[in-house]
C-alpha cells in the first residue's frame, strides 16, 4: 500500500471538507507550499499563513482585499500584528502566546479589528490553527463589518435611550412635578445613571479622559468624539444643574419606579471587556475607583433612587434556563438581554 505522505493530494482528500479551507491537516505533515496555496487560492475564504514570529508568509486574494494591500508588499515584509487594532493587540498577543503552550486554553475563533492600507477598521470573526511540526499558523477570516455597523447603530441608540431616562425623570418631577400632567403608572430605567455618572465626568478628567474616550470609542462613543458637545452626558455629570434639580425634587408618589442595574460578581472579564469587566466609579473622596457592582458604564450606586430596591441581574440563567453570553449584561446591551426582558415583562404584566 503507497505511503500517504508521498502522495499529498491524498491527504488532502482524507481530510475532512470543513477543514480544507482552514488548515493542512496531514498524517505525518510534509509541508507542501504549492498545495495549500492552490487550496487557499480557491477556497474563496481570506486567509494568511504566519510563521512562528507573527511575519506573514502567504495570504490569498480575498485576504488582499480585505486589507488593501497585494501579496508582494505583504509576504515576508510585514507582520500579522500590523494588521491587528491597537484595542485587541494585547488580547490577540496573550492568545497566541497561551496557544504555542496549550491550543485548548485559548479560543480557536473570535472577533477582532483590522486595520485596511488606508486606515479603515473592518470588523471580523477569526478562526486560527496552528499546522503541526511547522511553527506556522493558518488564519481565516470572516468579514463582519456591515452586521457589526448595524448592532452598533442600535447599541449606540440604546446608550443614548439609557441616559434619556435621567432627562424624562427630569421632565417628570422636575417640570411636571406640581401639576402631574403626565400620568404615567411606571418609570423602568436599565443602569440609569440616577445620580449622575462618574464616566461622564471621567470623560473630562485632564489625565484620564482621553484614554478612557479612545478606549470606547466605536463602541460606546464614535469617532472624534467631544464630550463637551454631548448634551446629555453634560446633564449626567455629577454636579451639572440637572443632577442637583433632580436631588432637590425627589420621586413622585403617583409613579412606580423601577430600576434594573447588573453586577459582576464573580469578576469575568468578558462582561464589558474594554474595561476588564469592571466599572469606572466615583467615591465620596471625588476618587476614581474600579468596582464590579456596575455594568461596565453605569455603577449601581450611580442608579440609587430614595426608598427603591435596584433589581440586580448578574450573569447566569435566564427564564428559559439559557446562558446569555456575559457581555450581554454590560450597560450597552441591555436592552436586549433575554434575563432582562424577562424582568421588563413581569413589571408591564403585574397587577398593580
Amino acid at each position: 500500500m503507497q505511503d500517504v505522505r508521498d502522495d499529498p493530494l491524498k491527504t488532502v482528500k482524507k481530510t475532512p471538507p470543513r477543514l480544507r479551507n482552514t488548515a493542512l491537516v496531514t498524517n505525518g505533515f510534509i509541508e507542501s507550499e504549492k498545495l495549500y496555496r492552490g487550496i487557499f487560492e480557491s477556497g474563496g475564504i481570506p486567509t494568511v499563513v504566519l510563521i512562528e514570529d507573527s511575519t506573514i508568509s502567504y495570504i490569498n486574494p480575498e485576504f488582499e482585499r480585505i486589507i488593501g494591500y497585494v501579496r508582494d508588499e505583504v509576504e515576508g515584509k510585514k507582520r500579522w500584528t500590523e494588521f491587528i487594532a491597537p484595542e485587541d493587540l494585547e488580547r490577540m498577543c496573550e492568545y497566541q502566546r497561551k496557544r504555542r503552550i496549550d491550543p485548548k486554553v485559548v479560543p480557536s475563533r473570535y472577533e477582532f479589528r483590522v486595520i485596511r492600507w488606508d486606515g479603515q477598521v473592518r470588523n471580523g470573526i477569526l478562526s486560527i490553527t496552528l499546522i503541526p511540526g511547522t511553527g506556522k499558523t493558518v488564519i481565516s477570516l470572516l468579514d463582519i463589518t456591515d452586521r457589526v455597523l448595524a448592532e452598533d447603530a442600535v447599541q449606540k441608540a440604546n446608550k443614548k435611550l439609557n441616559f434619556f431616562s435621567s432627562i424624562t425623570r427630569y421632565f417628570l418631577e422636575v417640570m411636571d412635578r406640581a401639576e402631574h400632567r403626565e400620568h404615567v403608572r411606571q418609570l423602568i430605567g436599565l443602569g440609569p445613571p440616577n445620580n449622575g455618572s462618574a464616566l461622564a465626568e471621567l470623560f473630562h478628567d485632564p489625565e484620564q479622559g482621553a484614554t478612557i474616550i479612545n478606549r470606547l470609542t466605536g463602541v460606546f462613543v464614535p469617532e472624534g468624539y467631544d464630550p463637551k458637545a454631548d448634551t446629555i452626558v453634560q446633564d449626567v455629570r455629577p454636579g451639572s444643574r440637572v443632577m442637583t434639580e433632580l436631588r432637590t425634587a425627589g420621586i413622585r408618589n403617583d409613579i412606580l419606579y423601577r430600576v434594573i442595574v447588573t453586577a459582576n460578581p464573580e469578576g469575568i472579564p468578558g462582561f464589558f471587556p474594554l474595561f476588564s469587566g469592571k466599572t469606572r466609579d466615583m467615591g465620596d473622596d471625588g476618587r476614581y475607583r474600579l468596582t464590579l457592582e456596575g455594568d461596565g458604564v453605569v455603577a449601581n450606586r450611580e442608579s440609587i433612587l430614595p426608598g427603591i430596591s435596584l433589581d440586580i441581574i448578574p450573569p447566569g440563567q435566564d427564564a428559559a434556563g439559557q446562558y446569555p453570553h456575559p457581555d450581554l449584561y454590560c450597560h450597552i446591551n441591555l436592552p436586549k438581554n433575554p434575563a432582562v426582558i424577562d424582568h421588563i415583562m413581569q413589571y408591564l404584566t403585574a397587577v398593580r
